[in-house]
């Protein structure tokens, strides 16, 4: 009987109650938010909602239409190579380097947009660029890590958290990204983005474990821990 009321009232906890006394979960909840920021802050929802005049300055004298439709087309092609490099090199691996990949890819359209030292064609090649290295790091690994970092108990939760917190974000940058277009130009403003990523991955080498292949359980005692050991990521 004493063992029936124990289930019974583990059963009966909440959700919320759950995060509140679980450090390791709540740790986990902040590294995915933190992710998720960051994904949305790297400016790639920027560039697929203002595509059409991006890159009818990139490339006056093509239809800036059909370059739209080809940046879509890229970004499927994209994801599909990314859903095997996120188990062939693992999460954290790839989060780091595709976000210094997607930083270099800012600092270099920003500064074309900014300074023009290229032909239009290079803004081109850099929007299609980070494209591709943000949806290889950025904008794969943080679905991905939501699904695989917490208990069963309370991954529907979580997961709608995120979502939530993901769509706040976006309304966020859309919001400010014409006010500061307005306060200091378009490529600065792309200098603003190439730091959020070199931030990620700054963040992804010290708080980011390694969670390819690894058991739920094992991954939350990595997070209860207080310092991510690097030598198990």
């Amino acid at each position: 009987m004493k063992l029936k009321s124990e289930v019974k009232e583990k059963e009966n906890i909440s959700k919320w109650t759950f995060i509140k006394k679980s450090h390791s979960t709540r740790r986990a909840l902040f590294v995915a938010l933190t992710l998720y920021t960051a994904a949305i802050f790297q400016g790639l929802v920027v560039v697929q909602v203002y595509a059409e005049p991006l890159f009818e300055e990139a490339l006056p004298n093509m239809s800036s239409t059909l370059c739209s439709v080809l940046f879509a087309i890229v970004t499927v092609a994209a994801g599909c190579v990314a859903a095997y490099l996120i188990d062939a090199t693992g999460r954290r691996t790839l989060m780091i380097f595709a976000s210094i990949a997607s930083g270099v890819c800012c600092t270099m359209l920003g500064s074309q947009i900014h300074l023009h030292w290229g032909p239009h064609w290079i803004t081109a090649v850099f929007i299609y660029l980070f494209c591709v290295t943000f949806t290889f790091g950025a904008g794969t690994v943080p679905f991905v890590l939501v699904a695989e970092v917490f208990l069963p108990e309370i991954k529907s939760l979580v997961s709608m958290v995120c979502m939530e917190w993901a769509w706040i974000c976006n309304f966020v940058i859309l919001f400010i990204f014409n006010p500061l277009v307005t306060l200091i130009g378009l490529g600065p403003v792309f200098y603003l983005f190439s730091t959020v990523c070199f931030g990620s991955a700054a963040f992804c080498y010290f708080f980011l474990p390694e969670t390819k292949g690894v058991p739920v359980d094992v991954i939350q005692t990595l997070f209860a821990k207080k310092r991510i050991p690097l030598d198990s990521c």
